[in-house]
């Protein structure tokens, strides 16, 4: 009898434990899942890395038009000349003058009104592999093209199209896609990214001369880009708004972007005008998401903006004689590795601003300027028929220049 009672304790006592065991541990089990889904999430950039190549940069032609928001003033027709009669009492009326009046005179004619540039023009190059965005700018008075019209003029008679062509044709470059934004799409990019930290330039109007940073919104972002009276000319407007861009983007929380690219594009893509299409995104979009993740925080050591030739001798001398027999194709692939936490930071995003010849009416390119840019712009497969075979063993050596925040 008492074999019995025990014997009948302990079986249901077993398959509590195992029912317990099963329940515990399938918990155990999905939890688990959930945190190595997480992991794999992490560092499923890696292998993007290893992919990539210079066949993944692309060069967009960036266009803010601010038309619908900047009007230009009317010309007015010149004043009827007074009469010899009325200029004789004028004369009589006016024999006595005094300090005051001139110097308020003066100061009326000194006083000319800003007018903002309705069009700000912008060619990016995007370089994935090398973890690097490359902005320059072009004057609205810069002559392109076959035909020597001015950036404006161009985009005025024939478009954004029309533009794209003739400056391929005068940097020697190739432009992909092209995106038109207006106010209301510039806002939102500006929105989504984040704004940027600026020291802004002095007598600038609406804006307080100081040395510190300040925190730039889209509206003060789209003033200073459109801004009309900086002393440097069109020049340095055209300066100052490439290195605006560079700074919100070098600024900005790059995982965070790589993130919510999707929606990004999804959003801003209905707000512009621009032939990149839904298989372009999705063709560049893994190794963009690969380099906003890498950049900025903890990149693989390289040039910053605006060094200087000397200082780039100089620091190459430093580096061990074991890394200067490294080949080009072993420090690309040790590019592409995800970066340690430690390792030197970089600047994502720089600018060149193009020189020449400038004046009230236009700018004239310094053809030197073309042969600078092309090192970033050449990609392996068309280096021999992008280069003038007359200059292809000189220009092909040219060394490599970036203009940093400095306006020239």
């Amino acid at each position: 009898m008492s074999k019995k009672k025990s014997g009948s304790i302990a079986i249901p006592f077993l398959l509590t434990f195992l029912i317990s065991l099963i329940i515990i541990g399938g918990a155990a089990m999905i939890i688990y899942q959930k945190i190595d889904a997480e992991r794999n999430k992490l560092s499923e950039m890696e292998p993007v890395g290893a992919a990539l190549s210079d066949e993944d940069s692309h060069t967009i032609m960036f266009m803010l038009d601010l038309s619908d928001v900047v009007e230009m003033p009317e010309e007015t027709e010149p004043e009827e000349e007074e009469t010899e009669e009325e200029e004789d009492e004028d004369e009589d009326e006016d024999d006595e003058t005094y300090d005051w009046e001139v110097d308020e005179t003066e100061e009326e004619e000194e006083k000319k009104p800003v007018i903002p540039q309705q069009y700000t023009f912008m060619i990016m190059r995007s370089m994935p592999y090398h973890k690097e965005i490359l902005f320059v700018g072009l004057p609205n008075t810069m002559v392109l093209g076959q035909e020597n019209k001015k950036a404006e003029a161009i985009y005025k008679e024939g478009g954004i199209t029309e533009l794209t062509s003739a400056a391929e044709y005068s940097l020697d470059i190739n432009i992909d896609r092209f995106v038109k934004m207006d106010s209301k799409a510039f806002g939102r990019l500006v929105d989504m990214v984040g704004g940027a930290s600026y020291v802004i330039p002095g007598g600038v109007e609406g804006f307080s001369d100081s040395a510190e940073e300040q925190f730039l919104g889209s509206e003060d972002m789209e003033k200073l880009i459109s801004y009309g009276g900086y002393s440097g000319g069109e020049t340095q407007r055209i300066s100052t708004a490439a290195s605006i861009i560079c700074a919100m983007i070098n600024q900005a929380n790059g995982e965070r972007l790589a993130a919510n690219l999707d929606n990004m594009y999804e959003e801003l893509i209905d707000m512009v005008d621009s032939d990149i299409s839904a298989m372009d995104y999705n063709d560049s979009k893994e190794a963009i998401q690969f380099m906003l993740k890498y950049s900025g925080g903890a990149v693989i050591e390289s040039e910053t903006a605006g060094e200087s030739a000397a200082e780039d001798k100089k620091s190459e001398d430093k580096k061990d004689k074991k890394e200067k027999k490294e080949t080009k194709k072993a420090k690309e692939e040790k590019e592409t590795k995800a970066p340690a936490a430690d390792s030197p930071t970089k600047t994502l995003a720089v600018f060149m601003t193009p020189y020449g010849s400038q004046s009230d009416e236009e700018f004239i390119l310094d053809p030197a300027f073309v042969n600078e840019i092309s090192i970033y712009f050449e990609r392996p497969q068309e280096k021999k028929e992008h280069i003038p075979e007359d200059d292809a063993s000189s220009e092909s050596k040219a060394p490599k220049k970036k203009s940093g925040g400095e306006d020239e």
